[in-house]
């Protein structure tokens, strides 16, 4: 039996807190190594364990996560009793009560399962929630028998190009967010390694490069990539000495043979290559030798973003550009495992995803019709090491430059909040040590309750606001806009009282002359590159 981890105890709690406050179909935003599968497994035993008789069904789109899932099952529940359907594991089991099911095996067939209660969906991020697609057909067809069909999502990503995230907009199946779990908390408790960016020295040209559907044309950008393929693998090599497995990432199949051809020339001779027509045999045997350490250099395109586990990758290749947040997070994810000797994960960049993207747990996906200045960036290289960090950084977290801040920006030095010298009003960045969550109940009759949330500034000093998304309004509106930074929909404040709010490293804080407390106007996160937390 598997011993949950404290923070997997409390994300399925939140699945049930949710159901019961009548909120709809709940996410649980779970990175990369938090134990999605352990907490797919859980939910599902307590599900079968408490109602005899109840049926749900485990949804992924590939095998290899419907085996992992499965697997965890067995190791969870007392009575593994559980069914599969799945073409690609020979497997068409539908009547038990638990069934672990690949959606392109089954999202014609929604008849032949019958009446189910809950459907749970790994990587529930690839739900469009515009279109029908598999996943809308077959909850379509289940809820044809049971209208009051319970779905529960679970992802990394909880966003999709082109939409923004998927517990908003029209027709979106998932309400809101029951649970998240940092990953700057992961890699802090060491489940995690952190990640190590450095941008390369040549980058592809992407200006003329077209867009089809929000993303890049694969061939155009192939073909942009080609002409700086060569020295960037020559870069790769000089930079990843000591590195043991390389996972690369490539436009398009030819590009991947291209990559490969110039990992040869440089004398790398442990390199092969993998994309979506290589046989089912051949990528088992090539998955089998990067996890042993035979092949040092995996070059893949279009597979290895999900369901794909070698915890020994130490180095993330990034020879491609892309729009998607989401596609750009699972990259990185590759490489975050931890493994015996492995202390972090170099991530080397010649597309400029890092800074196009920001750090991976700050991410902030365009919304439709959601425009960007193009020369916008969400990170920055130190200017000693080049190791691209978060535009908040003041101190490099890897060579300790000190980083100084542009003369219009605002002086993010320490700040004494408790002592307030000064009758004019304050505009002042202060660290935070401490950040308290709390329901705030007004006094007098009807009125609405709000989120409290209290940051410690100083010995004895606070600074707090006032969270309002029950009122309507400019304050809803403000609420909305809160949430939305810190990665979720808008939600009322019995939801949001759940959730683990990321605690920011400084909040910009004013104060009025003869105001007895300080106002929260700006906030940072973090002190890492791709981990902001």
């Amino acid at each position: 039996m598997i011993q949950p981890r404290k923070y997997q105890a409390d994300a399925i709690e939140s699945i049930d807190r949710f159901f019961l406050s009548g909120f709809g179909n709940p996410l649980v935003v779970a990175p990369t190594g938090a134990g999605k599968s352990v907490m797919i497994a859980m939910y599902c035993a307590q599900a079968v364990e408490r109602y005899p008789g109840t049926k749900v069904m485990v949804l992924a789109h590939v095998k290899e996560l419907i085996e992992q899932n499965a697997q965890a099952y067995g190791m969870v529940a007392q009575n593994a009793c559980y069914g599969i359907y799945s073409a690609s594991l020979g497997r068409s089991d539908w009547q038990d009560d638990l069934i672990f099911a690949q959606i392109q095996s089954v999202h014609k067939k929604a008849e032949l399962f019958g009446y189910v209660d809950f459907c749970v969906i790994d990587e529930c991020h690839l739900v469009n929630p515009k279109s029908m697609g598999c996943y809308r057909e077959f909850l379509d067809g289940l809820m044809l028998v049971n209208p009051k069909l319970k779905v529960i999502g679970f992802s990394a990503t909880p966003y999709r190009l082109g939409h923004g995230y998927i517990n908003e907009g029209e027709g979106a199946i998932f309400t809101g967010v029951a649970f998240d779990i940092p990953i700057g908390d992961l890699i802090a408790d060491g489940m995690l390694v952190p990640p190590v960016a450095r941008s390369g020295v040549v980058h592809a040209d992407m200006a003329n490069v077209r867009k089809s559907s929000g993303e890049y044309v694969a061939s155009e950008a192939a073909a942009a990539f080609d002409v700086v393929t060569v020295a960037a693998v020559g870069d790769v090599l000089q930079r990843a000495i000591g590195r043991k497995s390389i996972l690369v990432f490539a436009c398009s199949i030819e590009h991947a043979k291209h990559v490969a051809e110039a990992f040869r020339a440089h004398g790398e001779a442990s390199v092969a290559v993998v994309d979506g027509m290589t046989s089912k045999a051949a990528r088992e045997d090539l998955v089998r030798r990067i996890r042993s350490g035979e092949l040092r250099v995996l070059v893949n395109v279009g597979v290895f973003t999900t369901g794909f586990d070698a915890k020994n990758i130490d180095c993330v290749v990034l020879l491609r550009a892309t729009m998607s947040a989401a596609l750009y997070v699972q990259m990185v994810g590759r490489g975050l495992r931890p493994f015996p000797g492995k202390k972090d994960c170099l991530v080397l960049d010649y597309g400029e995803n890092v800074m196009r993207h920001g750090p991976i747990d700050q991410v902030k996906p365009r919304k439709p019709g959601e425009k960007r200045a193009i020369d916008m960036v969400m990170a920055k290289p130190c200017p000693a090491c080049q190791t691209l960090i978060a535009l908040s950084c003041r101190t490099c977290p890897h060579c300790g430059e000190e980083i100084p801040v542009m003369e219009s920006g605002p002086n993010h030095g320490t700040f004494a909040a408790d002592a307030d010298l000064l009758g004019a009003t304050r505009d002042q960045w202060s660290e935070v040590s401490e950040m308290r969550v709390s329901r705030h109940v007004p006094s007098g009759v009807g009125k609405t309750d709000s989120m409290r949330v209290d940051y410690r500034i100083g010995v004895a000093a606070w600074a707090s606001e006032w969270i309002c998304p029950d009122h309507g309004g400019r304050a809803m509106r403000s609420a909305g806009e809160w949430m939305q930074a810190r990665g979720y929909g808008i939600m009322p404040v019995t939801q949001a009282l759940d959730v683990k709010w990321p605690t920011p490293k400084r909040i910009k804080i004013v104060k009025e002359a003869g105001a007895a407390h300080w106002n929260v106007k700006d906030y940072e996160f973090g002190t890492n590159w791709l981990v902001g937390a």
